[in-house]
């Protein structure tokens, strides 16, 4: 999503950037020296995977196996397991492998491969998280709520 907004903003400036200059041919004057534009930095992402010292108890939290029933397959469950050092594995779903994650503020995220009909294409989930507690996880993707609880 990001990239896509970096991209959309950069066509967007030169663009405009683009017009002015068409627009002043046009009219038969000369261009005015512009400055150039701004430049778009892109956004700085943190790949490593320690905890900062504030994320510290929010993230214990998270730490462990969390399933939830399979709609539709009773007696079926998938899930994720966090480990304290922001890596991540699925459980229960082949197909889209789970690889780290991160808490901030309220949003979860998890990154990883979703892997099928010979491709792997990477993923970035994001949750809001509506309520942690011991043994329950309640998370908001979009309109659909996910109710995991701890493996034991």
């Amino acid at each position: 999503m990001r990239i896509f907004l970096l991209l959309a903003s950069s066509l967007a400036i030169a663009a405009l950037t683009g017009c002015s200059t068409i627009a002043g041919w046009v009219d038969g004057d000369e261009p005015a020296a512009q400055e150039p534009p701004a430049q778009v930095e892109a956004p700085k992402t943190d790949n490593s995977t320690a905890a900062s010292p504030v994320d510290t108890a929010a993230r214990a939290a998270f730490v462990g196996q969390w399933v939830e029933p399979v709609p539709g397959l009773p007696g079926r469950t998938q899930g994720y397991e966090f480990r304290e050092d922001g890596k991540a594995s699925s459980i229960g779903m082949a197909t889209l492998a789970a690889k780290r994650w991160e808490i901030k503020g309220d949003v979860l995220t998890i990154w990883g491969d979703s892997i099928g009909n010979g491709m792997t294409i990477p993923f970035e989930m994001q949750y809001l998280v509506l309520e942690i507690g011991p043994d329950k996880l309640h998370l908001r993707q979009g309109s659909y709520e996910h109710k995991f609880t701890r493996k034991q």
